[in-house]
């Protein structure tokens, strides 16, 4: 059994002689030489799959694109603000100011404005002085004769004064004028209207020298009850 330990031995002297002569310079650039960098490529479609550590806070500027389609954007009230240019704020105020005027029941229902009464029928109107029969004072100055809001659809003005100007107004706006021969007029209207005059008061003047202006006016329409 001596006899066969003795090449084994010799076996690992050998082994032991090669690794400290032949092979040192090998083994000693292998223990200097640094690792090679590994880099990794990946696509947009092949993403490497991370994971968020701590709190990320990320600052953008310009213009971000949403697609409605496929993306949701969520604002803390208590930390994130967004502001508009002195345009679209603009645009925003008046939006905000026209929904105000939107008004909810207690369901949640939008509810609409109590609409005017329909205007009452066709009378006879402009009867302050209780007749539609005037004599107006020679003296140059305007005289309200009616101070009623009508819908006219019928105007009869009988016997013009020469020197005489009948004036329908509204808010204070000239809407019809109905003058004696004297200012280009003529001596009687008969007018039936096919779209209602609206009128809230009516003026006349008379220019005679020395007697009164007479005239006979009649208004048929519809009140809307001021």
């Amino acid at each position: 059994m001596r006899k066969a330990l003795i090449p084994a031995i010799l076996l690992v002297v050998a082994a032991i002689v090669l690794g400290s002569t032949v092979f040192r310079e090998q083994i000693a650039h292998a223990a200097t030489t640094p690792f090679q960098q590994v880099v990794v490529q990946n696509t947009s479609t092949d993403p490497v799959p991370v994971t968020q550590v701590g709190t990320s806070t990320t600052s953008v500027s310009g213009t971000v694109g949403i697609d409605p389609s496929e993306n949701t954007v969520k604002l803390d009230s208590s930390g994130n603000t967004v502001n508009l240019d002195s345009t679209d704020s603009g645009h925003l105020a008046n939006i905000e100011s026209d929904l105000g005027n939107l008004k909810f029941d207690g369901s949640g229902n939008l509810e609409t404005t109590a609409q005017t009464a329909s205007p009452g029928a066709v009378t006879q109107h402009c009867l302050d002085f209780g007749s539609s029969n005037w004599s107006l004072t020679n003296d140059d100055v305007l005289h309200t004769i009616c101070s009623e809001d009508v819908y006219a659809t019928d105007i009869t003005a009988n016997n013009m004064d020469d020197s005489l100007g009948v004036t329908f107004l509204y808010n204070g706006n000239v809407v019809l004028d109905l003058d004696g021969s004297s200012f280009g007029g003529k001596d009687a209207y008969q007018l039936d209207l096919t779209h209602p005059l609206h009128f809230d008061e009516v003026q006349t003047q008379c220019d005679n020298a020395s007697t009164n202006c007479n005239f006979n006016l009649i208004v048929l329409g519809n009140s809307t009850g001021n």
